[in-house]
């Protein structure tokens, strides 16, 4: 008889047993799958941190940017108001240029009559070199406002034409990646709903 009461205790006793331990590998599988899980979890938030100070790292550079080529406007309006300058003493140039050319005019007439004293003669030659002076000025500083201007409308836009394609590629770049980032974290997301 007492075999009989401990028969059903020892088969209880072996079905707990294999009951426990299913539950244990069943339990053991899935931690496995929650640390694969968390730890790509991790990597992954580490690589958008990463990815966070890269574009940080391009915002800063592309605000650097902007505000180099606020200078180089700045810049250009600089030289496009020396040019104005530069017109303006053209312009006044050319009106003492005419004014220099009505008074050798003059002093010509008083040359051509035959009663006309040395004095005049004298008078006249000095017209004739202010005259040469000033015709000299003009080219001298229309050629330096053409140089001017050929090198800004040359040279300037260029530098910040590469500048500008660079950071627009490098932001693409990191634009693709975010959206690369978001979708292996959108797929590593997936297996945990199914």
């Amino acid at each position: 008889m007492k075999r009989f009461y401990s028969l059903p205790i020892i088969f209880s006793l072996v079905v707990f047993l294999g009951c426990e331990q299913a539950q244990q590998k069943k339990t053991a599988g899935i931690s496995r799958k929650d640390r694969l899980i968390a730890s790509e979890n991790m990597d992954l938030t580490k690589e958008i941190a990463q990815c966070r100070s890269e574009i940080e790292k391009q915002k800063k550079l592309l605000e650097q940017c902007r505000q180099e080529k606020e200078k180089a406007f700045q810049e250009a309006n600089g030289i496009n108001s020396q040019n104005l300058i530069l017109k303006n003493e053209i312009e006044q140039c050319r009106s003492e240029i005419e004014k220099q050319k009505a008074s050798l005019e003059q002093c010509q007439q008083m040359l051509d009559l035959k009663d006309v004293p040395a004095l005049c003669q004298d008078k006249v030659e000095k017209q004739r070199k202010l005259f040469e002076e000033c015709q000299q000025e003009k080219e001298k500083i229309t050629q330096q406002a053409g140089d001017t201007a050929k090198w800004f409308m040359d040279e300037l836009p260029k530098d910040l034409l590469k500048e500008v394609e660079t950071l627009t590629n490098a932001n693409a770049i990191l634009a693709k990646e975010i959206e690369e980032l978001k979708k292996a974290s959108k797929d590593a997301n997936e297996p945990e709903k199914q």
